[in-house]
């Protein structure tokens, strides 16, 4: 049976709850399935909400509908496919990213959303992976982060270019890819084996930054993985220790443990309204409201290059926050199908055995307020509009055009 929780937060200084979760579980006849989603949206207000919760949405619509059609196959072989699953995943990031930056491309706003989604079935787990949410995997006695963040400062410490130190004191607001901010999108993946009494933790950037990964540690491994209340606490535990040390980001995360069980159990956590085909207007904001962005000497681009006018770069998110909350997508430049990179799997835990999972809660459409729209000379990116003082305007970093050949290969993460 599957133990799951989730708890998430606004954030002490935004208006708008721009992450999204999801998490299901399904007995079938090779076992408990359980899907477990973190995205966290960006663009700001109801861009950043619109882009997490359409990828949340149609991920939920695949698990309830899809997956069941995939499985019929999957029984006929005796086991279930993480391979197919994989490729299936693969498509439906590269569908959501398309449709998310031709709507944003239409309407004139800049959004996407990070993503990371793990699905366990019996003894082994997949991750799916986009942008600087985290997806941790632990036991009593051990706890690893499974994915990499695909961030500046990761990258650049990853190079040896700076130190763990030097990386604690950089922002951490650029990230390098995101559904929807560009026409290239490389998902990472993640396959390992896990045990009966493990817990899985998702969560986004705001949930993590002022923990930190042993603060998470020591949360989730005093819980008891077999007893939703106390699951539950942790997650509460995790967020309210963010917010007394100042987070001001949205804050998301979710946590399943599971054991072997032959009760059915369905759980389905309510998501946001943005349906695949029938996504919203943005409105436009004054001019007025507009913040000053500050371009970056050619020793500071990244990674990634900006593409042309047609292929807007994802914006930042806006809100009263701080300079070190705004994450920032920087875009690859434009590039055929063809010229994707090769990803590259992680190696495959030690560990065996099962875990399992539940479903969260999302941002009420409601709470959506205005979104602002750019000019194409305002490139790379706006932020979203807000009573905020100057102080707390985010510093975009626009990159200079490049040819193809300059496009980074993203490389998946091992599994430790």
């Amino acid at each position: 049976m599957a133990y799951v929780a989730a708890a998430t937060e606004v954030g002490s200084r935004k208006r708008v709850n721009e992450d999204s979760c999801c998490i299901k579980v399904a007995q079938t006849s090779l076992g408990e399935v359980v899907m477990a989603l973190v995205c966290d949206g960006v663009g700001g207000l109801s861009a950043g909400n619109l882009a997490s919760a359409t990828v949340v949405n149609r991920f939920s619509q695949w698990f309830e509908q899809e997956l069941p059609m995939l499985m019929e196959g999957m029984v006929a072989d005796g086991s279930f496919d993480f391979q197919t699953v994989k490729a299936v995943w693969g498509a439906l990031l590269q569908t959501q990213n398309e449709l998310i930056r031709t709507h944003g491309t239409k309407t004139g706003t800049r959004l996407g959303t990070t993503f990371t989604g793990v699905i366990v079935c019996g003894s082994r787990y997949l991750v799916g992976h986009v942008g600087d949410c985290r997806a941790y995997q632990l036991d009593k006695a051990s706890f690893r982060q499974i994915t990499e963040d695909q961030t500046e400062v990761a990258r650049k410490l990853a190079a040896g270019e700076i130190t763990a130190e030097e990386a604690r004191r950089m922002p951490k607001n650029v990230i390098l890819q995101a559904v929807g901010s560009g026409r290239v999108l490389v998902p990472a993946f993640y396959e390992g084996a896990c045990g009966p009494n493990e817990l899985f933790v998702i969560c986004c950037d705001g949930a993590y930054h002022r923990a930190e990964n042993e603060g998470i540690r020591q949360i989730f491994q005093r819980a008891c993985f077999t007893d939703e209340q106390s699951l539950g606490k942790a997650c509460h535990d995790l967020l309210d220790y963010d917010l007394q040390m100042g987070e001001k980001d949205n804050l998301t995360v979710v946590c399943f443990s599971s054991m072997a069980t032959d009760d059915v159990v369905m759980m389905q956590a309510p998501v946001a309204l943005p349906v695949e085909d029938d996504l919203p207007t943005m409105v436009e904001a004054e001019e007025d409201d507009l913040p000053t962005m500050v371009e970056s000497d050619e020793d500071d681009l990244p990674t990634m290059v900006e593409s042309d006018e047609d292929d807007l770069p994802t914006m930042v998110e806006g809100d009263k926050s701080d300079e070190d909350d705004l994450p920032t997508v920087v875009e690859p430049d434009d590039t055929d199908e063809d010229d994707l990179p090769t990803m590259v799997e992680s190696t495959e835990s030690d560990e065996d055995d099962l875990p399992t999972m539940v479903e969260a809660v999302d941002t009420d459409e409601d709470d959506l307020p205005t979104m602002v729209e750019s000019d194409e000379d305002d490139l790379p990116t706006m932020v979203e509009t807000d009573d905020s003082d100057e102080d707390d305007l985010p510093t975009m970093v626009e990159p200079d055009a490049s040819d193809e050949d300059d496009l980074p290969t993203m490389v998946e993460g091992a599994d430790a």
